[in-house]
């Protein structure tokens, strides 16, 4: 269990963020399943056919360095729940599967969500860079945030629908490296 807190302009967020293998059944039930139903033909192309098979994925998949963090409220309210992959991409950490509940929008969560998947990365690791692919009504809120579009693309199953791969830069040092 990782806990982090910040200051959201007017007042102060503790979120709790929970790893997927550590949580109890039902709430890696719970996530999963919000997960599976808001990509569902996306994990169909991927030959997981219910939310019970992604949780179980999710569960035999998350393990160090990759992480599925699921985050909470202190109230423990289930808001959102973002990933990060090192292996299926080389060795350049991907941020993924970055959802916020419709009811927690708009509140500055995905932002803080964010920054605590950096934080991680900064802090575990010397890799100077993390990706992640946008709808193109996300870049914006990403540049906002100083992520810079990497390319750009089509999906291969829909050659007009664009999507954008965006880069952060983590800010290293020397020290860093050592």
């Amino acid at each position: 269990m990782l806990f982090f807190s910040q200051d959201n302009k007017h007042h102060k967020i503790m979120l709790t963020y929970h790893l997927f293998p550590e949580l109890s059944l039902e709430l890696q039930t719970q996530a999963a399943t919000y997960l599976y139903e808001s990509s569902k033909d996306i994990f169909i192309k991927d030959g997981l056919h219910s939310s019970e098979e992604l949780r179980v994925r999710l569960h035999e998949a998350f393990a160090s360095p990759n992480f599925f963090w699921v985050v909470f409220t202190p109230l423990q309210e289930m808001i959102g729940m973002v990933s990060c992959d090192y292996q299926h991409y080389s060795v350049v950490p991907c941020l993924g599967n970055l959802q916020v509940f419709p009811d927690f929008q708009r509140q500055g969560y995905g932002t803080q969500i964010i920054q605590r998947v950096l934080d991680e990365v900064h802090q575990t690791t010397t890799i100077p860079e993390v990706y992640l692919w946008c709808e193109p009504s996300l870049r914006l809120f990403y540049e906002k945030l100083h992520w810079v579009k990497h390319q750009s693309r089509y999906h291969t199953d829909n050659p007009m629908k664009r999507f954008y791969i965006m880069k952060y830069v983590l800010p290293r040092t020397e020290e860093d490296h050592k």
